[in-house]
């Protein structure tokens, strides 16, 4: 029976694995604008492997973008922005932003520029500002990019929506074109909790260490009595759950924050420890203690790029929300998809015996690999 089940379950794997390191993330960029006594300035932070899409900053072509290429680029990353936004008043022509200043973020799982930004025009408070935006569109229709003025969301640029105006207020400061209606912006908080709910799916999807976390875990759940296994499951999901939203939310509004290396090491390290127990059971039924645990730091993963987005005060609760519900939901549709079949298999001959270990081994070892190639930041695959 196994022999008849193993190759096509490999099979399986490898077609999953292979499209999953095909597929692209989705596109999102964020244009955060300050402007003072007519003057705006700002920063756009864009993921590198989109900036390439439109730029040569691959000097050397390895495929590999180091800050000394990025350094380089300055006048590459001028004219794709010159390309991209332009800022302009009623009865005045285009007014394009200067680069100001380039530098790199690298947060898990992505790498991204900052390109600080300046505009050279001076604009009158009292009449409305157009933003244009058309960065990667050709491309990809899909890309986003948040937009904030002064540290408040004022909605998302899509393929289907290029300009944003923002009309002046009576004590100087700007608001939304959407902000008019009754609903007070509530259209481009609800684009904006779109966005990153789309994220938070899709980081949880490409985030091979969180999920093979997770699915180790569920391998200590396993029982002879199946709603004994799915009570099990519902507390180390539950604790993961709260855990990671506790650090997510410290990180993306600036209370709590770890180098990334020190963090991406210990998630590796959480998928040894689980496996471990899976095999020693030195938590025999508090599993979930481990899954809260480490929990808090996987939300340091989680918290990806949201920790330097721009958004002040109010406005980074709908983006943080978004984000984190969306990874719930991957997580909860992986849980779902993949529970059910471990229950299943445990009436396999050899499933507990063999097939149980051998999953945990194999999940130690690439987190024993993981953890090298982070902490020592090499590659050994």
């Amino acid at each position: 029976m196994i022999d008849k089940i193993l190759p096509a379950l490999t099979a399986c794997a490898l077609l999953l694995n292979a499209a999953v390191a095909k597929a692209h993330s989705s596109s999102t960029a964020w244009l955060a604008l300050k402007v003072d006594d007519g003057r705006i300035s700002g920063a756009w932070t864009i993921d590198l492997l989109d900036l390439a899409l439109e730029a040569r900053i691959d000097k050397n072509g390895d495929s590999r973008i180091t800050w000394g290429e990025l350094k380089q680029s300055r006048d590459e990353i001028g004219a794709v922005v010159a390309r991209s936004i332009t800022v302009s008043q009623d009865g005045t022509p285009p007014c394009v932003p200067e680069v100001s200043g380039v530098k790199s973020r690298n947060t898990i799982g992505r790498a991204s520029a900052i390109v600080t930004l300046t505009v050279p025009c001076v604009f009158e408070s009292s009449k409305e500002l157009r933003v244009n935006y058309r960065f990667l569109f050709d491309r990809d229709s899909t890309h986003a990019a948040i937009f904030s003025v002064d540290g408040a969301s004022k909605g998302v640029f899509s393929n289907n929506a290029r300009e944003i105006v923002i009309a002046p207020r009576p004590d100087g400061s700007l608001k939304s074109e959407k902000d008019r209606t009754e609903s007070r912006g509530l259209a481009s908080l609800a684009e904006t909790f779109r966005i990153f709910l789309r994220e938070g799916v899709w980081h949880i999807f490409i985030g091979y260490d969180h999920v093979l976390f997770v699915l180790t875990m569920l391998l200590s759940v396993l029982h002879p009595l199946w709603r004994t296994s799915v009570r099990e499951a519902v507390k180390i999901v539950t604790a993961f759950t709260l855990a990671h939203s506790i650090t997510l939310f410290l990180v993306a509004t600036g209370h709590l924050t770890l180098p990334s290396r020190v963090v991406e090491s210990v998630i590796a390290l959480s998928i040894v420890i689980a496996a471990l127990n899976n095999m020693t059971r030195f938590l025999p039924g508090r599993a979930w203690v481990l899954a809260g645990g480490f929990g808090l730091i996987h939300g340091f993963g989680f918290a990806g790029a949201l920790g330097e987005l721009g958004f002040e005060g109010k406005s980074v609760l709908v983006p943080v929300l978004g984000f984190n519900l969306g990874v719930e939901a991957g997580q909860l549709i992986i849980v779902t998809m993949i529970l059910p079949v471990l229950i299943w298999s445990q009436g396999i001959k050899g499933f507990q015996r063999s097939l149980i270990p051998a999953g945990s081994c194999l999940a130690a070892i690439t987190g024993c690999i993981w953890f090298v190639e982070r902490m020592l930041e090499i590659e050994i695959f």
